[in-house]
């Protein structure tokens, strides 16, 4: 917009202010600072306020042994910022900031409900890589191998744990998602999954140990 523009729109502005008039009757050697009023009219939009808000960007994560509600949501490499506590289903809205850090779920006791098993009796900690939709004792296996294996990515680790459950048949999509929802729907393998994550969770068991008895 060139400064003539910039004027008739000020000018146009001041119209409807009580600045036009008290400039109006002043000296011409004021028009300086009529002009200068001008311009600052129409670059602040003729004198209004935006008291209009940005929403803040969020990301899902949902928290599983059964779906964990009331159970906090922390981030970072040491699981050291709270950033949220789950609702009745189990997810947490996160700010985008976050998404590219670990994510962790604490379930307390006494306060983190879960939808398969009660109210928590004992405290535990499940963690998922950055970026992750769910947070689960599946998720929890791929951090154990990243922490095992340095320099190791977030996909090879993945693979690594499906490789596990191969005898289930279990792809990532249903090991790293919410197999809670694909067990209510009947499958076996999600059912299966359902059993394992609890047992992982109540006991401090090796993974391919119990594995190779179960399946």
């Amino acid at each position: 917009m060139r400064i003539d523009d910039y004027l008739v729109v000020g000018f146009n502005c001041l119209l409807d202010s009580s600045l036009y008039w008290t400039h109006f009757h002043r000296e011409s050697h004021e028009k300086i600072s009529f002009l200068a009023s001008a311009i600052a009219l129409v670059l602040s939009g003729c004198g209004g306020s935006d008291d209009t808000q940005v929403a803040e960007q969020t990301f899902q994560v949902k928290a599983i042994d059964g779906y964990l509600s009331n159970a906090e949501i922390w981030v970072g490499d040491t699981c050291s910022t709270k950033v949220a506590v789950t609702s009745a289903d189990g997810t947490a809205e996160l700010p985008v900031k976050y998404q590219d850090q670990k994510l962790c779920v604490k379930a307390v006791v006494n306060q983190t409900m879960d939808s398969s098993r009660g109210i928590v009796t004992n405290n535990f900690e499940l963690q998922a890589p950055a970026g992750s939709e769910v947070i689960s004792p599946m998720t929890d296996l791929v951090v154990a191998q990243l922490a095992a294996n340095s320099g190791m990515t977030v996909e090879v680790a993945q693979q690594a744990v499906v490789t596990k459950f191969g005898a289930l048949g279990a792809n990532a999509d249903v090991l790293f998602g919410d197999y809670i929802a694909e067990a209510a729907k009947g499958s076996k393998t999600a059912q299966g999954i359902t059993i394992i994550g609890e047992t992982l969770v109540d006991e401090n068991v090796n993974i391919d140990g119990y594995l190779a008895e179960l399946i």
